[in-house]
């Protein structure tokens, strides 16, 4: 919330849509405080860190951190948490391991 204020929104429930947000974080992402230990994933010069393509759905963004090269899996849910919310973000991040993070321990 402090940080939405940074940037003029009073509210970050004001944002309609989940995809407002993740617009908006991409947009910014150096201003926020993930953008000082994360950059986003390039390939060819093209994003692919928002809507990431995995085999098992889309992540909404996925990060990688400038010095350790550890993965951050970003998923948003406006007004939602649940179980399945829970189990969602643990099929992603068990994908991440999997097929991204091979070298990593």
């Amino acid at each position: 919330q402090k940080e939405a204020e940074e940037y003029g929104i009073e509210n970050i429930y004001n944002f309609g849509m989940e995809k407002h947000l993740e617009d908006f974080l991409i947009s910014n992402w150096q201003k926020t405080s993930f953008g000082k230990d994360y950059e986003l994933i390039y390939e060819e010069g093209d994003l692919v860190s928002q809507q990431y393509p995995t085999d098992i759905g889309y992540i909404d963004i996925l990060a990688i951190n400038k010095k350790t090269g550890d993965y951050l899996v970003i998923e948003l849910k406006k007004g939602r948490s649940s179980d399945s919310v829970i189990g969602q973000i643990t099929r992603y991040v068990a994908w991440v391991k999997e097929n991204l993070a091979k070298t990593k321990k």
